[in-house]
């Protein structure tokens, strides 16, 4: 995975982990993952996303990932949980938090390994 992120994941990686976390795209997009902008250039010149970006992507398909498996892969809940402002981010939402760094993408999985161990989150 790690050479993957270093060369770039392909733009469509973004339209695949929205269709993975939300089949009806009814509370993601890929420009919420990536920028709409971002997305057209790098398509239109058959570009895959950067090492920045592909990191970025990354952390927030950890944080999906791990989400579903708390909510035993209820996608309804779990986007729920995800556009949720919650008291320990500082009232921001998991997502939110998740697609603004690597590092807030870190305290949402931590956040869930708590709650995964049983501590009150």
């Amino acid at each position: 995975m790690a050479a993957k992120v270093q060369r770039g994941f392909p733009v469509s990686a973004a339209t695949r982990i929205v269709r993975f976390i939300d089949p009806r795209g009814e509370a993601f997009a890929p420009t919420d993952l990536v920028p709409k902008s971002t997305l057209a250039k790098r398509k239109k010149d058959k570009q895959p996303l950067t090492k920045d970006e592909s990191e970025k992507l990354y952390a927030f398909a950890r944080v999906v990932v791990e989400t579903l498996r708390l909510y035993h892969d209820d996608r309804e809940r779990a986007v729920r949980f995800l556009n949720t402002a919650h008291p320990l981010l500082d009232d921001r939402s998991p997502a939110e938090l998740a697609l603004e760094t690597t590092a807030g993408a870190e305290a949402v999985m931590k956040m869930l390994l708590r709650a995964d161990a049983s501590v009150a989150v």
